[in-house]
């Protein structure tokens, strides 16, 4: 498979999606080494797994396979980051059980077949995310607001410029924008809430 079959099939949406969504993850582990914001170790090592498994079945079925391996080498990054920081979070209970679970989802990869692992490594994705929305819920001001709404709009571009309403095509973008909606919304509504509170405190 060459490059130019590699790109066909991208469209402005799903070119930009993709653009996007690399461009963010410098400007997130430039705030993660600064110690601004702070983010789960385990949710990007699983995400990386995840990322590079959704990817590489949705190539093998010619689906919309950009964003997901974009994420699996943006993952690598912040992975490289978060180790620089020294900053790891901790490893909890949670983390195990959803590491657990994501493992399942990876067994599933590779006894039923491409299109079950696309639709089981996103189960896992989605399931990776929840040590961030603890964090988010835990601690609104050390989470990258900005940089879940530019996921979330990357996410949206790549759903909409999809060839076609199949598993293949839209359900791993689709399912990465409403994780990151959540993220915003939870980030958002706690924000407003802890705010007052800081304010009585100075």
């Amino acid at each position: 498979m060459d490059i130019l079959e590699l790109v066909k099939g991208l469209n402005l949406f799903t070119a930009s999606s993709i653009m996007l969504g690399v461009y963010l993850y410098f400007p997130l582990a430039l705030q993660i080494r600064r110690g601004t914001v702070t983010q789960s170790l385990a949710t990007y090592v699983l995400w990386f797994a995840l990322d590079a498994t959704v990817g590489f079945s949705l190539l093998a079925r010619g689906g919309s396979y950009g964003l997901p391996l974009a994420y699996a080498a943006g993952s690598f990054i912040i992975i490289t980051s978060i180790l620089k920081s020294k900053d790891y979070g901790t490893w909890t209970m949670f983390e195990v059980g959803v590491s657990v679970m994501v493992i399942v989802s990876l067994v599933v990869w590779e006894f039923a077949g491409s299109r079950n692992a696309a639709i089981s490594a996103t189960a896992g994705m989605l399931l990776a995310g929840l040590p961030l929305v603890s964090d988010s819920w835990k601690s609104p001001e050390k989470a990258p607001l900005g940089v879940y709404v530019g996921y979330t709009t990357a996410n949206t571009l790549n759903c909409i410029g999809a060839n076609a309403w199949t598993v293949e095509e839209r359900l791993y973008s689709f399912s990465c924008a409403v994780l990151c909606i959540v993220l915003v919304v939870i980030t958002v509504a706690r924000r407003g809430i802890a705010l007052p509170e800081e304010v009585e405190t100075r």
